[in-house]
């Protein structure tokens, strides 16, 4: 039953502690430190990033199954079948039967972390957690049906969905909690909860957050045309009163949360997360969500915090682009966010279709990105309101189509899943200007790097040498390559100065093979003779140097 105004509508007057978010940071806060991830037609964030805010639909319609009822719409990852099994410790006998998404969550925690400044081997052996969230494996059924095909005894732990954490644990030799969460199209930010709560009780010292969706079979596929779900034209209309339903698409998302006083650098708060089951399915267990159930959550969310819902900014909503789940979505952001005030709302399944249980990390990427560029991306195929909704008309919620500032304040996401669960999560930014003149100085800058390849070496200093010189980053570095990291086998230097047309300049730089073997050290004495006049000069510039000098010669 909807709350009538005087039960169920939060009210100022039910906040009396209310006062203005503080703006600093206690350390004790669960942040997003590092990101990382595979997305449709972008191999990683950065180009994640570009396609967003270029506006650039991520959708293909290249032809994957040669199946009459599959349709030629899909957001496609590349690169399932490339993995460095070596580097991970996976056996070769293993890497065959191993889950694809298994491969790729992998590769992106280790990414996550070099985003995050953390060397691997300084988390080893501490209370990592990992929780992944993963909802269809269509590998696993593959496997099973057609078990002749591999001579393998590894098909079972390599198709489990449990392993998608697991194998991150035991790469990393970590000591917390590793699992994986099922909750259907809300399994990755479910995941996100728990790893929000387990920092925040002390059940860990950080958490690895995964999300991964694959279509590698298209059995699904097909029965979620025959059910009405997707949308025949490729386009993810959220929003839209003409909305047909979805795209599938195929989509990996990590995060790395810790705790402020921790953290390197910030994305974004984590402020509060719940989920609870509140839907009654209906007689093909679909759930019934009327807006009234979700009005009655978000109340219930909001009563937890102290943030009101009209300080919100912006909301990255479900947007599930079928009419009947997005009307009922919009009358219950118009009731809780959008009755005093306006709220930005947007989907990122607009530009590249849903990818399940991968969705939300997707999402929560997006809204990364957004308070790194102080921008919120465009939503795409949003061309024809739905006017009937009062708050719509009204522009009391307004659908971002095209590139908009915002404050960085505070965001929200919504995610419902099939299954019937809600989740409701509570974000806030806080954005420190970047000041290079803080940290210039007249000492050129070194910076060590290394990598599996010569290639990965060298796209890392050519990346620095292509910008300007930006301590905060190479500081990163320096963290993320402060020990040895097993595995690479190439290292390499390059040394940052600017020029007077403020341009980055390398004054000198290597890349060389590492065989893992230590160089002898060798004392070379030249005896007399190799001193001469002001050769100790240069060292004044440096100002530890300097000062030492003058504190032992002056009188």
């Amino acid at each position: 039953m909807a709350p009538n105004p005087q039960e169920g509508v939060i009210k100022d007057a039910e906040y009396p502690e209310l006062r203005k978010p503080e703006t600093q940071l206690t350390g004790d806060e669960v942040v997003i430190s590092g990101i990382s991830g595979l997305f449709p037609r972008s191999d990683n964030v950065e180009e994640f990033m570009e396609n967003l805010y270029n506006g650039v639909d991520m959708v293909t319609s290249e032809g994957t199954f040669n199946h009459p009822q599959f349709p030629k719409h899909l957001g496609k990852v590349d690169g399932f079948d490339e993995f460095d099994n070596q580097f991970f410790g996976v056996p070769h006998g293993q890497v065959q039967p191993l889950n694809p998404m298994c491969r790729k969550v992998l590769e992106n925690a280790y990414e996550a972390l070099f985003d995050a400044g953390v060397n691997p081997k300084t988390i080893a052996g501490t209370k990592v957690a990992v929780y992944s969230g993963a909802s269809f494996i269509d590998v696993a059924n593959s496997h099973f049906f057609d078990i002749t095909q591999y001579d393998s005894n590894y098909i079972m732990t390599g198709s489990s969905k449990s392993m998608l954490a697991n194998r991150i644990s035991y790469w990393l030799d970590s000591k917390g909690p590793s699992y994986a969460i099922d909750a259907t199209c809300s399994s990755s930010i479910v995941a996100l909860g728990h790893a929000y709560r387990a920092i925040k009780e002390g059940g860990c010292s950080s958490a690895i957050v995964t999300g991964s969706n694959m279509c590698l079979d298209p059995k699904l596929t097909i029965n979620l045309r025959r059910a009405g779900f997707l949308c025949l034209d490729g386009k993810t209309k959220c929003f839209d009163k003409n909305g047909d339903g979805f795209v599938r698409s195929e989509a990996v998302g990590v995060l790395f949360l810790q705790k402020a006083s921790d953290a390197k650098r910030i994305y974004a708060e984590v402020v509060h997360t719940k989920e609870k089951y509140s839907a009654l399915p209906d007689s093909t267990f679909l759930p019934v969500r009327k807006s009234d159930n979700i009005e009655n959550f978000l109340c219930e969310f909001y009563s937890e915090v102290n943030v009101h819902p009209k300080d919100v900014e912006y909301l990255e909503a479900f947007g599930v682009a079928i009419q009947s789940g997005d009307e009922n979505e919009l009358e219950a952001i118009s009731r809780i966010f959008a009755r005093d005030s306006t709220v930005k709302v947007g989907c990122v399944k607009s530009n590249m279709g849903h990818s399940e249980g991968a969705s939300d990390l997707c999402a929560l990427i997006k809204v990364c990105l957004a308070y790194h560029k102080g921008q919120l991306p465009a939503n795409l195929h949003y061309k024809e309101p739905q006017n009937h909704i009062p708050a719509i008309k009204d522009g009391k919620i307004q659908v971002v189509t095209e590139t908009t500032p915002f404050k960085r304040g505070y965001t929200a996401i919504n995610s419902f899943s099939y299954s019937g669960i809600n989740q409701h999560t509570l974000m806030k930014g806080h954005y420190k200007k970047k000041n290079l003149e803080k940290y210039s100085t007249p000492i050129p800058r070194l910076v060590l790097v290394s990598g599996r390849l010569e290639e990965s070496v060298s796209k890392i200093l050519d990346s620095l040498k292509s910008h300007p010189v930006d301590a905060e980053q190479i500081a990163l570095l320096h963290n993320f390559f402060a020990f040895g990291i097993t595995g690479h086998t190439c290292r390499g230097y390059v040394i940052l100065d600017t020029n007077k047309n403020n341009e980055t300049i390398s004054l000198g730089e290597n890349v060389n093979n590492f065989p893992g073997t230590k160089a002898p050290v060798w004392f070379l004495y030249s005896g007399m003779g190799s001193q001469w006049l002001t050769m100790g000069a240069g060292l004044m510039t440096i100002p530890t140097f300097a000062a030492s000098i003058e504190r032992y010669f002056t009188p």
